[in-house]
């Protein structure tokens, strides 16, 4: 559950917002963890601070519509916008710096949707390549992998020189879209994003 308070101390250097009415901030608090603060600094009517746990570029689309409803309430609708945009700028971000690669069973949480994933364990001993494969087939059985019909992956035995081709073929060859721009949902259970709506999936 988010938590957020007002406060009116100054606020370090941080993203213009709004040509310089507002500050985007993350700073520290007294335990250490980020928060992010949104400061007016131009003189306006408007004399609250409005500060969110967590820093900003991590937030998921649910914590940045909590954060973006606050500004609207407080600041307008142009505020509202502009934090809309550095959403959509941040996120973009993450996805194309993201190589998706899942170790030791976690569940999955990427901020794109990937046709392709590694999956590796050094201690369970194995190399899967996951998504849709249909179309590489050849090519992974070339690297040693084989098709695993229970798990529905390519798997192979894990080793060094293994990982490496992997994150080569799926650099190469992954796909990745910016799943809120198509209306996907993410699955609370398996932490995948689906376009397919149904009980326990959250925009998260």
């Amino acid at each position: 559950m988010e938590k957020t308070k007002e406060v009116q101390d100054s606020t370090p250097a941080g993203i213009n917002i709004c040509g310089g009415d507002f500050v985007l901030s993350v700073v520290k608090d007294g335990g250490g963890k980020d928060k992010t603060t949104l400061s007016v600094m131009a003189p306006t009517a408007a004399k609250k601070q409005v500060v969110v746990e967590g820093a900003y570029s991590d937030w998921p689309p649910r914590q940045w519509n909590f954060f973006r409803e606050l500004a609207r309430r407080y600041y307008g609708e142009d505020v509202e916008k502009e934090l809309e945009r550095l959403e959509e700028e941040t996120r973009a971000k993450k996805i194309a710096e993201e190589f998706p690669i899942v170790e030791d069973s976690a569940p999955p949480h990427f901020w794109a949707a990937h046709t392709l994933e590694l999956h590796m364990s050094r201690e369970g001993k194995y190399v899967r390549i996951v998504g849709h494969t249909y179309p590489h087939r050849a090519e992974l059985r070339q690297m040693g992998l084989a098709w695993d019909a229970r798990l529905k992956v390519w798997g192979a035995q894990f080793s060094e020189e293994l990982v490496q081709k992997a994150v080569e073929f799926v650099r190469k060859n992954d796909q990745k879209t910016d799943p809120i721009k198509t209306g996907m949902v993410r699955c609370e259970h398996c932490g995948r994003w689906t376009s397919r709506p149904r009980q326990g999936t959250e925009d998260l």
